[in-house]
């Protein structure tokens, strides 16, 4: 386990270094706003970061129960990236199966025109990119 868990912190290091929406503007509230901090029933968070134009969607289940289909309000329509998964057999996850890629549909959800539905592994965290 902690061998796992080393190598989701060096994953998470090299993947915060190199996106610039996680750091750069951290003074700036702009760059961050909740898409979804109200979902006590499930225990499920998400919000976006900014820089300029590129942004990520971070989602969080915190709970250890797997989300087979839950539904969040996405800033950008097209398809988004799975970037980082919490929950890969490599971090010593369950491995909870999550595709490498998602696309919004038309549907609004959460204050935003558009919408994705995730699968959510118990206990983790999604870090999903335009792409």
């Amino acid at each position: 386990p902690r061998q796992g868990l080393a190598r989701f912190l060096s994953a998470l290091g090299m993947f915060y270094q190199a996106r610039s929406c996680l750091w750069r503007t951290d003074p700036d509230p702009g760059t961050f706003a909740w898409i979804d901090c109200t979902d006590r029933d499930s225990s499920i968070v998400s919000y976006p970061r900014r820089d300029g134009d590129a942004h990520l969607v971070v989602v969080l289940n915190l709970t250890p129960v797997p989300r087979a289909s839950y539904r969040v309000g996405m800033p950008a329509s097209g398809p988004y990236l799975v970037r980082l998964c919490s929950d890969a057999h490599q971090f010593g996850g369950s491995g909870y199966p999550v595709p490498e890629s998602i696309t919004t549909e038309a549907i609004p959800w959460h204050g935003l025109p558009q919408s994705a539905v995730l699968p959510l592994p118990p206990l983790g965290a999604l870090i999903l990119e335009p792409g």
